[in-house]
């Protein structure tokens, strides 16, 4: 019996998860220690980031399109983040994002074809303290991209 286990993000370094799988009338038991450590894996990938509108006036809503392109030889899953301004309002988040803290998002095992790319999205509101620069940083596999957005 093989199976994979996924911590969630908010497990604290250090635990230690005890697995106790029961089939058949039989028992099996395994202990796994979280390491903390945010790997979003070795993937060749190339990943883009567009803003629009760029400027942006403050109390508009403002979208980045994230992309990953699988550059492997066959399909892979790979995890992807996005860090950006705090001072924004998250309006949407596609694909099953999860807001990990204030200003920052993961996408957990995404999986994109051999050749292809999967778009992300991810819509804010520019509020009235946000600074005159918005900036958006992505990450996934082995790559990593910026956007500054101007706010007027």
């Amino acid at each position: 019996l093989e199976f994979e286990v996924r911590v969630d993000d908010d497990v604290l370094d250090g635990q230690t998860i005890v697995l106790r799988v029961e089939a058949a009338g039989e028992e099996d038991t395994d202990s796994i220690e979280v390491d903390g450590e945010w790997d979003s894996g070795d993937e060749d990938v190339t990943v883009f980031v567009s803003d629009a509108p760029d400027p942006v006036r403050r109390g508009n809503d403002l979208t980045y399109r994230m992309t990953i392109e699988n550059n492997e030889s066959e399909d892979i899953r790979v995890d992807a983040r996005a860090f950006f301004d705090p001072t924004t309002t998250i309006l949407s988040i596609s694909d099953a994002g999860i807001v990990h803290a204030v200003g920052e998002i993961h996408w957990n095992d995404l999986r994109i074809e051999e050749g292809e790319e999967r778009e992300l999205v991810l819509t804010l509101r520019v509020n009235a303290g946000s600074p005159s620069g918005l900036s958006l940083i992505f990450e996934a596999g082995d790559d990593e991209d910026a956007e500054t957005t101007r706010v007027e």
